[in-house]
C-alpha cells in the first residue's frame, strides 16, 4: 500500500484557515439575521393583533423571507463547498500540486455570500429565478466546480 504525505504549503494552509473562519462568522451573521429578523415581526404581529405569525418561509412577509433564503442557499452550498475546498487543498498539495489558486477562490466564494442578501433585496418578493441572485450564485457554484475538477483531476 502506498501512503501520501498530507502536505499543504503554509501560506495555502494559513489561507484556508482564514477562509474557513471567515465563512463561518458570515454563517453566523446570517442565521443572527434570520433570528433577529423573527423576532421582530413576531412582536409586530402580537402588537399589532394580526394573524398568527408564521416564522419558516413566511412569503407573507419580505423580510423574513428573505433573512430564511440567505440561510437556506448558504446551507445547501455548505457542506459542497467545505468538504470540496478543503479535500482540494490536501489533495492537489500531495500531489505535488499548487493550490494557491484553490486557496485563494475560497475568497470569491465568501464574496458571493455576503452578496446574496443585498442582491436578494434588490431583487424584490416575487417569486422564481431573480437575475440579481445569480450574480451572487454563479460565482459560488463555479468556485465548488473548480475545487471539484481539481480534486478529481489531481487523482486521475
Amino acid at each position: 500500500m502506498t501512503g501520501v504525505a498530507l502536505a499543504v504549503e503554509d501560506g495555502v494552509l494559513k489561507e484556508g484557515v482564514f477562509v474557513t473562519v471567515v465563512f463561518f462568522v458570515v454563517y453566523y451573521a446570517m442565521l443572527i439575521n434570520q433570528s433577529v429578523t423573527s423576532k421582530i415581526l413576531a412582536k409586530k404581529y402580537h402588537k399589532n393583533d394580526k394573524k398568527k405569525f408564521v416564522r419558516y418561509y413566511n412569503a407573507d412577509e419580505p423580510e423574513m423571507l428573505r433573512a430564511d433564503r440567505v440561510v437556506g442557499n448558504t446551507m445547501e452550498q455548505l457542506g459542497p463547498f467545505v468538504v470540496l475546498y478543503w479535500l482540494s487543498l490536501f489533495i492537489v498539495s500531495a500531489k505535488g500540486g499548487d493550490a494557491t489558486y484553490l486557496a485563494k477562490s475560497g475568497w470569491i466564494y465568501i464574496l458571493g455570500r455576503v452578496l446574496y442578501f443585498p442582491l436578494f433585496l434588490m431583487s424584490g418578493t416575487k417569486r422564481g429565478i431573480k437575475p440579481l441572485i445569480l450574480l451572487a450564485t454563479v460565482p459560488c457554484y463555479l468556485v465548488i466546480g473548480y475545487c471539484g475538477y481539481s480534486l478529481v483531476s489531481s487523482v486521475l
